[in-house]
Parts: structure tokens; sequence; C-alpha cells
């Protein structure tokens, strides 16, 4: 059976199914990955359909395996946050070329491209490679990088660093630096407004103060869609942070007694 011919935006005759395909990559939410570490969460959000356009990650190493698997060669770009920042890539790259040098093993230097995407023709990969403590990141400045406007990215995902909230961690403590860092993804995402978040972290972050003030910064903010957050909450109240569960607890009690 013959293939249907259709008129793309320059007149050219392509089959209809390439048409189909062009406008499937098209419509793919853009997205941005917060604390990316080595691409689990990316990789997720492309096989679901996402276009992520750009990630943020500080640790060396974990950007190299994120390029290996999820960019592609010739398609990406670095921004630093700070000059020290390029140096310790520049560093890192170094370092694992001179290894492949020197061992024995039979191995092959992976970068952009040689992973999980050379298998997946269909997805571009992510261009645009932040390197630096996410701290630093203005959302006007990643939004100038990626070539959007406020309000125009579909979507910020991330996984903010969840040792000190998890139960596996005998030595977790409130105090510890590392949970504040989910106030800098709250910060970006009233900055950028994207039409939608995801925040992946352990149970024991839902029970934590610093779960509540994530919440507050978002409605503060103006971000819609915290108040479907607070209904999923609310229909598992083990999860609900206790400071949020005393304050409902206290204005069920006034009405009572009016």
């Amino acid at each position: 059976m013959q293939s249907a011919w259709v008129k793309d935006a320059a007149g050219i005759l392509i089959p209809e199914w390439v048409a189909a395909e062009e406008e499937r990559k098209r419509k793919r939410t853009m997205a941005v990955d917060l604390f990316a570490g080595c691409g689990g969460f990316s990789c997720g959000a492309m096989q679901a359909g996402m276009n992520v356009v750009a990630m943020v990650e500080w640790n060396t190493t974990a950007v190299l395996t994120y390029c290996a698997n999820l960019c592609r060669w010739g398609h990406m770009q670095f921004h630093f946050l700070t000059p020290e920042d390029e140096r310790r890539m520049e560093k890192a790259i170094n370092k694992e070329w001179r290894l492949e040098q020197k061992t024995a093993m039979q191995m092959k230097f992976c970068f952009a491209g040689d992973g999980w995407i050379a298998g997946e023709p269909n997805i571009p990969g992510v261009k645009h490679i932040i390197v630096g403590d996410i701290r630093l990141l203005k959302g006007e400045q990643l939004l100038r990088w990626i070539g959007l406007e406020r309000g125009e990215l579909g979507c910020i995902f991330g996984s903010p660093p969840c040792q000190g909230f998890s139960a596996a961690n005998i030595n977790r403590y409130t105090a510890d630096l590392r949970n504040d860092l989910c106030f800098e993804f709250a910060r970006l995402i009233v900055e950028c407004l994207p039409k939608t978040m995801m925040l992946e972290n352990v149970p024991d972050f839902a029970k934590s103060p610093q779960c509540a003030r994530f919440i507050r910064i978002l409605q503060d903010g103006g971000f819609e869609g915290v108040e479907a957050f607070e209904r999923l909450m609310e229909k598992h109240p083990t999860a609900v942070p206790a400071t949020v569960r005393r304050t409902k607890t206290r204005v069920r009690k006034e009405k009572k007694s009016d």
C-alpha cells in the first residue's frame, strides 16, 4: 500500500508518517533536570516522551556519565556557573582519559552519545549541560540559555539530596545542610514558572519541616497546582508534615467550638 504524502512547512512533499513523527517530536514537553546526577530521572523522562533540554549538576564524574548516555556529540553546550567549575570539568575529563591510557582493562573512553542514547535515534539528546552549585543559578539565566521565556517551560524535575531525610541513613540529622537544597529547587520553579514540576525524594521528606516550607515557597510564588499536592497529602495523613497537621487540627477544633 502506498504511503500518503503531505507538504511540510517549507512546501516539500514528505511521507505522511514522517510528518506525523516530526509533529510528535515538536510537541514533546520541554523539560529541565535539576540535581541531575548520572541521568536516571532524565532517562525516564525521555522514555515518557519529554524533551529534556538542560540539566544541572555539580559532580563532574556524574556529568561525564550523563553526557555519555543522554547527550549527542555536536548537539551539546556546556555552561559553567564559575571559572572553577570549568577547571573542575576539564580536570575530570583529563583524569578519565589518563585512566584509560594506563589501565590494562579493555575499556573505551566514553563521552557524548556513546551510551544509552546511541540506540535511540528519535531522541535528540540533552543540549545544555550546566555545571556548578545550583545556589548560584538564577531562573532568568537558565531560561536565557535554553531560549525560553518565563512560563514557557513544560516541566522542571529533579532529585534534591535525600541523605538527610532517608531512614536508611543512621547518621541523618535535621541540620544537614543538604536538606535545604530543596529550597533552591522551589526557588527555580518560582523564577521559571514551568507548567508542571516533579520532585523525587525519600518518603520521610514529606514528614520533614522542609516539605512544609517547600510548599509555602511555591504558594508565595504563585505556582499553580499546590492545592492538588495538598489534597494528595490529605489522603495520606501519616505523610503530612507535622506542622501542617497541627494547623489543620487547630482549625477543625475552632470550628467545633463555634
